[in-house]
């Protein structure tokens, strides 16, 4: 708003005899004003937006969050120039999502770099245009690969663009890894034969859970975890090789996930365990930790080579995800995030007021935390807006505040998925469901830009029977995968959806301007028969176009 006159004078009454300069701003510009003495009227220099310093106007539009610096750049050539160079693309970028396979945006320094601040506006510019992608048709493509009565309980999917690859588990131990740009499968392992004492019993060799990131695999059957690790120069996962296998619980695993630093594994011991998988890799030579005949003396020492941490629990762990230096895990009915490093407790709370949480998921700065119940409710929480809560006589957690409830489905939420700003859902009651979070929550809360105008809530059934949907993930490409509890999988593909899209917009101007130029060639076919100008000749052409 413009400065009205009364409170220029008093600030410059406020800031008379200690300072020799002071600035107010209005709509049309800068006001400066320059004192010479102490209780003299100043002198008023008006500066226009356009005339304002570089180096002041590139603090200033330093501060501006995404939206808002996109939309300044739209003033000027100046502003444009400006919010190229000086805006933190670099942070804005990867507050919302991971940092890309590809080195053509990577930071200063780092190898493979290849450009500065504007490679990150363009990759950013790049990823709003593909999410209106999520809202548009799609195809649909199913994988058969596990046998048709194997249950898929966990997906893993790494990769961009025509590169992306997902990796299934099935419950019976089998692993398959599958190009989603072509549908077929790179590699597979059969049905897990391993007669070991942790593998007998109903529950003990099952594959509940599998996590890739980038160049380490890691699944969970039975109490152990298997690794396997992608050498330089190897273009995807050979799960039919031996993997590296590690002796992490005394339970089940229900739980895996790979991050950058570190692989958590969670079971029904009611314990989290993080292991280093960089460790782990310089011990694998040395320990002979992939040899066909690996001991359970080779499991415990790869175990105790590449160990980091453990917290115990009160209840089994359902999931655990370690992001941005914080692992966030669910037990029981209980959400609970800590510091990786030190281990120390900062948020906990009940995630569901009676039941299970199954599901967790984050956003990549960790600061947003979904979960799915067995209410059928996924909600959203924010780490940022919290309040305290006492347990004991000396504990204080944070409680953070619930932003969002949604009713999605009918029975429990098995697994979840988040790719700014769309989160994929699957439950018991058959159905995968893709949401659009701009529509429940502020657009500050996610960062992202306003309102999507397309579809912004999709159901969908992998299975005609409604089978049970153990899991779903989200490729930031543009593809949703999902295993069911029978048949096979299948994959919803949106990387293709702008680009048919603006062929059907092509298509469909193509046949109005057909229909326009057969409606004109009508009415002047009518009109040089009955006259120009006729009346007559007008509503023959009319009815003959009708």
């Amino acid at each position: 708003q413009r400065c009205s006159h009364a409170s220029r004078q008093a600030q410059f009454n406020a800031t008379a005899g200690n300072k020799h300069e002071c600035h107010t701003t209005s709509s049309e510009g800068v006001v400066v004003y320059q004192l010479t003495m102490p209780g003299e009227h100043p002198q008023e220099l008006f500066l226009g937006w356009s005339r304002l310093p570089s180096d002041i106007l590139s603090r200033v539009l330093s501060l501006l969050c995404a939206r808002d610096a996109a939309s300044a750049a739209l003033v000027c050539s100046q502003w444009a120039r400006a919010v190229s160079e000086t805006v933190p693309w670099r942070e804005h970028y990867l507050k919302r999502w991971p940092v890309p396979d590809s080195h053509e945006a990577l930071p200063r320094g780092s190898k493979g770099h290849r450009g500065d601040t504007r490679d990150w506006k363009k990759l950013y510019a790049l990823k709003e245009k593909n999410i209106k992608a999520w809202g548009m048709r799609y195809r649909v493509d199913s994988l058969y690969g596990h046998p048709v009565t194997a249950q898929v309980r966990s997906i893993g999917v790494a990769g961009e663009g025509e590169e992306t690859v997902a990796v299934s588990g099935a419950q019976d131990g089998s692993v398959v890894v599958w190009k989603l740009s072509t549908g077929l499968p790179l590699s597979s392992r059969g049905p897990s034969t391993d007669s070991s004492i942790e593998s007998k019993g109903p529950a003990g060799g099952s594959l509940r859970a599998l996590s890739l990131y980038r160049d380490v695999l890691v699944a969970g059957e039975g109490s152990r975890l298997k690794v396997w690790l992608k050498h330089h120069g190897e273009a995807y996962f050979d799960v039919s090789q031996n993997p590296i296998q590690m002796a992490a619980h005394s339970s089940p695993i229900s739980t895996v996930h790979v991050s950058r630093n570190a692989i958590l594994s969670g079971g029904w011991d009611q314990k989290i365990r993080m292991w280093s998988h960089e460790k782990l890799r310089e011990a694998t030579d040395m320990l002979c930790l992939c040899s066909p005949k690996s001991s359970r003396r080779s499991a415990v020492e790869a175990a105790s080579a590449c160990f980091l941490a453990e917290w115990t629990y009160s209840d089994w762990v359902w999931k655990a995800v370690e992001v941005a230096n914080k692992v966030v895990c669910s037990s029981g009915r209980l959400v609970s995030a800590r510091d990786a490093e030190t281990g120390t407790v900062t948020h906990a709370w009940a995630g569901v007021d009676d039941g299970q949480v199954p599901a967790v998921a984050t956003s990549c700065c960790g600061q947003l935390v979904f979960t799915g119940s067995d209410d059928g409710c996924v909600r959203l929480w924010d780490l940022r807006d919290r309040r305290v809560q006492r347990r004991g006589k000396q504990e204080k957690y944070d409680m953070p505040r619930c932003q969002s409830s949604i009713q999605c489905h009918g029975d429990t939420v098995n697994d979840l998925s988040f790719s700014d700003p769309m989160i994929a859902s699957a439950s018991s009651d058959g159905s995968v469901i893709l949401s659009d979070m701009r529509k429940w929550v502020r657009p500050t809360t996610l960062g992202a830009g306003s309102k999507s105008k397309h579809n912004t809530v999709r159901r969908l059934f992998p299975t005609r029977e409604r089978a049970v949907v153990y899991c779903c993930q989200i490729s930031p490409s543009g593809y949703l995968v999902s295993g069911a509890a029978s048949g096979p999988m299948r994959v919803w593909d949106f990387t293709r959806a702008i680009e048919d899209s603006g062929r059907r917009a092509a298509a469909r101007s193509r046949r109005q301007q057909a229909r326009e130029k057969r409606r004109t060639d009508n009415i002047s076919v009518c009109e040089s028969s009955c006259g120009t100008g006729n009346e007559a000749g007008h509503r023959a052409g009319s009815e003959l176009h009708g």
